[in-house]
């Protein structure tokens, strides 16, 4: 996001720690001193001149953040494809003046790197046949020719969705990685999150795997993915059962309680809401970053109402 004070870039010690925990530039918390650095310092009769003037800087810039560091993303972001289920379609997901806004509008809105959306898939309607539908999709994103694809939810439905047994839910989770791996530049997939609160109601009952068959479906992801140097996981797994139990979702300086801010998913259980599309754009930046050894504030700056906020007033705006 652009035009950010850079106030409100500072990232605090307080914040709970990331589910991906990203490289950082700052110097290590200061020690509290012992007796004999603090006798020493006592001893001392005077403070240079020069010393007096670099604290008396450091203390004036103390409540602003520096500017983050650079990382060259070369073209990583020059084309980006997306393609994926429900929650990258932006179901019932809607700006306070009406518009839809879809995941790729809050990656389009949080990106500070110059980028370009070159294809924008997702498909609310990938549940009915994902063979088909995400094949159309991979298809048209082959054809934009990306630096990077985003698929964060495409496997959803090669998992979930019809099956007699997981054995039958594994083989079609196979085709969903087919597809990814005929991608040569910079993939984003998301593992699968057990959504067993959505079971009965979003998801029939005869779409939601076994909760046993989730382990094994995790692990075929994570190794697909572990065995390819262009492909950045996502754990939504792990991210769900964090907000499941209640817990504040922190990455840097984008921060949501859902105690205090709000849901981060619809009533459904299934879907992200508004402020939770932007906290999936951001899981997905902070995977990258993690992948490319930058910092999340070198691709993405502000904080997630900032992010919806602006996602609001570009949508709003035609």
């Amino acid at each position: 996001m652009r035009l950010r004070p850079l106030a409100l870039f500072a990232l605090t010690a307080t914040l709970l720690a990331p589910a991906c925990q990203l490289p950082t530039n700052a110097e290590p918390a200061e020690r509290a001193p012992s007796d004999e650095a603090t006798q020493a310092s006592t001893d001392t009769a005077e403070t240079p001149a020069a010393t007096e003037a670099a604290l008396a800087a450091a203390e004036a810039g103390a409540a602003i953040a520096p500017p983050a560091p650079d990382h060259d993303w070369g073209t990583t972001f020059e084309r980006i494809a997306v393609v994926g289920s429900s929650s990258t379609a932006g179901f019932q997901v809607q700006t306070p003046g009406g518009a839809a806004a879809r995941l790729a509008d809050f990656l389009d809105a949080a990106l500070e790197p110059e980028h370009t959306i070159a294809y924008d898939g997702g498909d609310l309607m990938m549940f009915l046949n994902p063979e088909a539908l995400g094949g159309v999709q991979i298809q048209r994103a082959l054809a934009a020719d990306p630096t990077l694809l985003v698929g964060v939810d495409f496997l959803f439905w090669y998992f979930y969705g019809e099956g007699e047994t997981t054995a039958d839910r594994l083989e079609r989770l196979e085709g969903g990685l087919a597809e990814l791996a005929r991608f040569d530049c910079t993939v984003v997939v998301g593992d699968l999150p057990y959504m067993i609160k959505a079971a009965g109601g979003m998801i029939p009952w005869a779409m939601m795997p076994d909760a046993e068959g989730f382990a094994p479906a995790n692990a075929r992801i994570n190794e697909w993915a572990a065995a390819r140097d262009n492909v950045v996981l996502v754990s939504l797994a792990k991210v769900h059962g964090q907000l499941d139990a209640g817990e504040a979702y922190a990455r840097g300086s984008f921060v949501w309680d859902p105690a205090t801010d709000g849901r981060l998913l619809q009533l459904d259980e299934l879907h992200p809401n508004m402020p939770g599309t932007g906290a999936l754009a951001i899981e997905i930046l902070a995977a990258l970053a993690m992948h490319e050894g930058a910092t999340l504030e070198s691709v993405a700056r502000g904080t997630l109402e900032e992010l919806v906020d602006e996602v609001n007033r570009t949508l709003n705006a035609f």
